[in-house]
Parts: structure tokens; C-alpha cells; sequence
């Protein structure tokens, strides 16, 4: 801001309210590349870094598999992702907007053409697919990965258009929601479950409550 002469000439103590207005601009502006800033410093640490293979891999073994490392290091970016430094409040916004999204999708993930106005939280975004006009509660979770007392799965997680994940909602590793599902508010889709489309599921562990009629059924109506 200093080297391109972006602050206010004058002071903003004992100004005008035309003063105010630019010093107020001037800070909006500032908070907003600082965002974009700290995402673009996520992405190029994310770039080099391969995202870890789906399977299954033992904790309990002299070596670590290079697949956990990496995983490791996703999890690392994703933490200071949902976990960024003041005034870095505005990072969803500016991974889910054009043209950041661009870089984010394949890089951070999660790969997603929904724009969602409350932020999930995604375990594994570099392994979760969002489709299409998704609408997510807020609070809620879902993950790629499933970790027992001997070791990890890591297991892509796809949620398909039109779906409705209410608020509160878990979703683990290796599931499938199919297109026009809704998930319930609070529930817990249990690893690898795969929804149907038009279904609804909710409880704990979450299971099938009823159809709905397909999307394009009710648009021909």
C-alpha cells in the first residue's frame, strides 16, 4: 500500500467525513489483498506437493508411507486455511470466487462448481468433489479419509448436484451422495455409504428415510 501510494494523503484524526470515506476505502482495500494474498501463498505451497493416493495404509509399520506424509502436509495448508491470522477473514470468500476459485479448485480443492455462502468444513478438500448448485448448513463436516487404531483410508468423497447437506451434518470418507439427495441436519453418514438420487437420509448413523421426486419431474411441472 505504501509503495503504490494507496493511503489517504491526509490524516484521518480531526478530518472531514470525505476523509473518513477514503481512509475506510483504503483499509477495505488493504484487508482484501491481504486475503488474496495469504490464499495465493497457500496455493503455491500446495502446488509442488502431489495430492496422496486413495488405499489403505498401516500405521503400525517401521516406515511411514510417503502417501501419509503428503496427506500430512494437505492437512497442515487446510488447517491454516479454516485457521487464518487476522484480518484474514474474507479467505472463503476469496477461494470461492472467480478468479481465485480457478487456482484453488485443483489445487486446494475442494473441486466444486457451487459457490457456498456458509464455509464447511472439509477435512480433505484436495479429495472432495462438490457438483453443482450444492447447498451446504452451516457447521457441517465431511472428510476423505477414515482413521482406525492401525491405520488410515483415504477415500474420495463426491457429492453430487442439486444436493442439500443440512446443518450440523457429518459425512466420512469414501461416500457418494447422488444428485437431488438431501442430508438431514445432524446427521452421520457412516464411511462409504453411497445415497441414491432423490434420497433423504438423516439420524445417527444415517440411514434412508424416503424418496423425492426427481429434479426434472418437478421442472416439467
Amino acid at each position: 500500500m505504501n509503495r503504490l501510494n494507496l493511503w489517504p494523503s491526509a490524516p484521518p484524526w480531526h478530518a472531514t467525513w470525505a476523509v473518513y470515506w477514503e481512509w475506510s476505502q483504503a483499509i477495505s482495500l488493504a484487508i482484501l489483498l491481504f486475503n488474496i494474498a495469504y490464499v495465493a501463498i497457500l496455493v503455491a505451497l500446495r502446488i509442488p506437493i502431489p495430492n496422496p493416493r486413495e488405499g489403505r495404509y498401516e500405521l503400525r509399520g517401521r516406515r511411514i508411507d510417503l502417501q501419509l506424509i503428503r496427506a500430512a502436509f494437505a492437512a497442515i495448508i487446510t488447517k491454516a486455511r479454516y485457521e487464518a491470522p487476522f484480518p484474514a477473514f474474507l479467505v472463503h470468500q476469496v477461494c470461492s470466487l472467480p478468479p481465485m476459485s480457478w487456482l484453488v479448485g485443483p489445487t486446494l480443492g475442494p473441486r466444486s462448481k457451487s459457490c457456498n455462502i456458509t464455509q464447511p468444513i472439509i477435512g480433505d478438500p484436495h479429495l472432495t468433489a462438490l457438483g453443482r448448485n450444492v447447498v451446504i448448513g452451516y457447521g457441517a463436516s465431511m472428510a476423505s479419509h477414515v482413521q482406525d487404531r492401525d491405520g488410515v483410508t483415504i477415500a474420495r468423497t463426491e457429492i453430487g448436484d442439486e444436493v442439500l447437506v443440512g446443518a450440523h451434518a457429518l459425512i466420512y470418507g469414501g461416500c457418494r451422495i447422488g444428485r437431488g439427495a438431501t442430508i438431514l441436519g445432524g446427521a452421520v453418514v457412516k464411511p462409504f455409504t453411497e445415497v441414491g438420487p432423490n434420497e433423504v437420509w438423516g439420524g445417527v448413523p444415517a440411514v434412508k428415510i424416503k424418496e423425492m421426486p426427481a429434479i426434472e419431474a418437478l421442472s416439467r411441472n
